[in-house]
């Protein structure tokens, strides 16, 4: 009689413990941020802000991208029911922040309060191109920013890099957008190598100064 009632107890808590897992869900990640100006410390609205989450199945079609703006105070607020990475930040007049799936990512059902920081671009490189020699029409250039590197995954710190066909003795102004209060290295040569624009023969270092326009020129 005590064995019957033990089994029948036994098989009670079983089933009522099938029971709960089966009707348990799993806990929401929520994430909640504030993004910030890094030279002011003031809230900045209207960040886009992009989360990616990985389901099964066969990439690029397995990745789900969802995005969400910061409000006046510069909060924003996201969930979702699996892990979930924030791809990036944008917005214009600031850097970029982010730009890989590594860049931050949470676990299920973790609760997080996250706060960014966004560089403002406030600095401005005129760069002239001129062909005074004769010798060469096309000129490739690539600008390294230390700051951008520091920003955007994917970028490595180049700004710009263009080919131009640039006739003798016609100058080609480029405006390039940069953070201010850096030096930013200028490297240009004559061969389309710069994919590995450290290797190039000729490099100059500008300094870009806050809320102005910082001139220069290549004469070749």
């Amino acid at each position: 009689m005590k064995k019957t009632a033990f089994y029948c107890s036994s098989v009670l808590w079983l089933c009522l413990g099938v029971f709960l897992s089966c009707g348990k869900k799993d806990s929401p990640t929520v994430v909640n941020g504030t993004v910030i100006d890094k030279n002011t410390g003031s809230p900045i609205e209207g960040v886009f802000i992009a989360f990616q989450i990985t389901h099964k199945g066969e990439p690029p079609n397995n990745i789900e991208t969802r995005y969400v703006n910061s409000d006046q105070n510069g909060n924003f607020h996201f969930e979702h029911d699996q892990p979930v990475h924030i791809f990036d930040l944008r917005k214009t007049g600031y850097l970029t922040k982010g730009g890989s799936s590594n860049f931050t990512f949470i676990k299920q059902g973790e609760l997080n309060n996250l706060a960014f920081e966004m560089i403002p671009i406030d600095g401005n490189l005129s760069l002239t191109l001129e062909n005074v020699n004769n010798q060469f029409d096309t000129i490739f250039v690539g600008v390294y920013s230390p700051t951008l590197d520091s920003e955007t995954v994917f970028s490595n710190g180049i700004v710009s890099i263009n080919a131009y066909i640039i006739p003798f003795g016609v100058p080609l102004q480029e405006d390039i957008e940069l953070a201010s209060n850096e030096s930013v290295v200028i490297y240009w040569g004559f061969t389309p190598s710069m994919s590995l624009f450290e290797t190039a023969p000729n490099k100059d270092t500008i300094f870009i100064t806050e809320n102005q326009t910082t001139f220069h020129t290549i004469h070749f």
